[in-house]
């Protein structure tokens, strides 16, 4: 059997509150949320959000259905 080395503490993430997740200021207006094994982050600007990998259970896929429909949504890439 092959042994491993402990996983370090920072490699566990963070306590996961009864909300089911949790929000970290990453500065800069931006921030992280993670529910234990998924992890997403959104930033703030002068003229709204920017949602990143929204995770399926935090209503990633509604949030752009809704955010889709407004003409100010579209993709700048």
């Amino acid at each position: 059997m092959t042994a491993f080395k402990p996983m370090p503490d920072f490699a566990l993430g963070p306590d996961i509150p009864e909300s089911g997740f949790v929000v970290t200021d990453l500065g800069g207006g931006a921030y992280g949320v993670t529910q234990g094994m998924v992890n997403t982050m959104f930033l703030e600007t002068k003229k709204g959000v920017v949602l990143v990998d929204a995770p399926p259970a935090l209503g990633g896929d509604k949030c752009w259905r809704r955010s889709s429909r407004s003409p100010r949504s579209r993709s700048r890439t």
